[in-house]
């Protein structure tokens, strides 16, 4: 999928917002149970919210950044210490978000 646009990225923030955090990364970092974790939640969910301890604004986008990289998901937005993913299901029938996403 391409870059989100502005329009794109607003009406997924409006998706997420009522959305928990699904996974908490700690400390720790990153590990690759963690990006195995956040790959197949996105799988099954394309929108996914993740809370990130980490106390450092900067180190934290990093990981947010990181993580979006590894699982090859996009960064919709971060507000505090809560980062949101989209990617879009490869599976045409499995697609929710992707088919109502403003052009």
């Amino acid at each position: 999928m391409k870059v989100l646009n502005v329009k794109q990225r607003k009406h997924l923030k409006g998706l997420a917002h009522h959305l928990d955090p699904f996974l908490q990364v700690g400390k720790s970092g990153l590990s690759e149970p963690v990006v195995k974790e956040l790959s197949r939640a996105l799988s099954d969910h394309e929108l996914v919210k993740t809370q990130i301890f980490e106390d450092d604004r900067e180190t934290f986008l990093e990981l947010s950044k990181e993580l979006a990289e590894k699982t090859t998901s996009q960064l919709v937005f971060t507000i505090g210490r809560k980062a949101t993913f989209f990617k879009q299901s490869p599976i045409q029938d499995k697609r929710k978000i992707s088919r109502a996403l403003p052009k």
